[in-house]
């Protein structure tokens, strides 16, 4: 394996992680390369040597893996653990220095509040509070900048085998060495976690060779609200929080919720005047998806429609959807616009286009046109 990195120091960072994972009896697979060029870091994988050699890209023993849920932090110019240390290994010790160095010397600490909304946006912003309208939990101002960086960093790992007293959530955040090199593509690696460690297959997309993963089913906009950073890869959309009147139907609440996979049914809970879903996923290479799975729950509410008046009813809650959106996103790209010298809201303008580009090809099929656009 090789490392290309622009700076000598971030050469000898990700050296000393490689020997830590080799020595903790991990494995990294022949042909990948560590990149390094200013903030960017990221992973490639020589494809004569992917299809000579039938290995893991990374494979992560579970004892080099960092639980940070009870670490403290101070963020200046750095990253920098103040108490919570002592419940750490020294080899979790070791792993996480070498991880710090490699983010002070790369400046994503320093670089996040200027593109991560939650820290970027002024709380009672017009900006901040339409977004905080249509994506619950989201919110400005309620993170440290240590505690937002964090977040963009560590994976969820079965709490079990690293947390004694692990009695409460099944999940605990840790740091992966070597995570920051696989950045999120919807087709990449998944990771693969298990008692023994984390295991991401090669998943080069593209020509480049670039290795990638997946950080879940997220659409543009949650990759911005949790990453800070602007995806065009997504040809999908997780539908706004919206309360609407549907003649016939009542009142619809789409929750918002955007933890469960795009092919689970959504949660239902019958109100006295309609209904109210976890969620509604509205997908352009799928478009007709979402429409079938309303008609599903309006059947369910209203057992004795059918034929006609039954795709009726659940025609004219998805169109309500799809109105809804578009109205949402439409704000959002006129407040970003309003501003396009700050870098976020120039960010949150570029979503807010893509989802709408989105929303008009799923719109030309709730129409009428079953033409699709390709995407962009």
């Amino acid at each position: 394996m090789r490392i290309a990195a622009e700076l000598r120091d971030v050469e000898r960072a990700y050296a000393a992680l490689i020997g830590l994972v080799r020595a903790a009896g991990g494995q990294l697979h022949p042909g990948l390369c560590l990149h390094q060029e200013g903030r960017a870091l990221w992973a490639t994988v020589d494809r004569q040597a992917l299809a000579a050699a039938e290995a893991p890209l990374i494979l992560v023993p579970e004892p080099l893996l960092v639980p940070v849920a009870d670490l403290h932090w101070r963020a200046a110019s750095r990253l920098e653990p103040t108490t919570g240390l002592e419940r750490l290994s020294p080899l979790q010790r070791q792993v996480l220095d070498q991880m710090l160095e490699l983010y002070a010397l790369t400046g994503k600490l320093a670089d996040l509040p200027l593109r991560l909304p939650a820290l970027a946006l002024a709380p009672g912003s017009a900006l901040a509070l339409r977004l905080q309208t249509g994506h619950p939990p989201w919110e400005a101002g309620t993170l440290s900048p240590a505690e937002a960086f964090l977040r963009t960093r560590t994976l969820g790992y079965p709490a079990a085998p690293l947390v004694a007293d692990a009695a409460g959530p099944a999940r605990t955040p840790v740091l992966m060495p070597l995570v920051d090199v696989l950045n999120h593509h919807p087709d990449g690696a998944r990771f693969k976690t298990r008692p023994s460690g984390v295991r991401v297959d090669p998943w080069p997309c593209g020509d480049g060779g670039e290795c990638y993963a997946s950080y879940g089913y997220k659409d543009a906009m949650t990759l911005l609200l949790q990453y800070g950073y602007v995806a065009r890869e997504p040809r999908f959309l997780q539908s706004v929080a919206c309360e609407l009147r549907v003649p016939g139907l009542g009142r619809l609440v789409i929750q918002g919720q955007h933890h469960r996979p795009h092919m689970d049914l959504p949660a239902l809970e019958v109100l006295a005047d309609g209904l109210s879903i976890s969620h509604v996923n509205l997908d352009a290479a799928r478009p007709l998806r979402a429409r079938a799975i309303l008609r599903v729950l309006v059947a369910g509410l209203h057992p004795k429609l059918a034929g006609a008046e039954l795709d009726s009813l659940a025609q004219a809650a998805w169109t309500a959807v799809l109105h809804a959106n578009r109205g949402h996103y439409q704000d959002l790209l006129a407040l970003g616009t309003a501003e396009p010298e700050v870098p976020v809201t120039a960010m949150i303008a570029e979503v807010a286009r893509h989802q709408l580009g989105l929303l008009e090809a799923i719109g030309q099929v709730a129409s009428g046109h079953e033409q699709i656009p390709p995407a962009a």
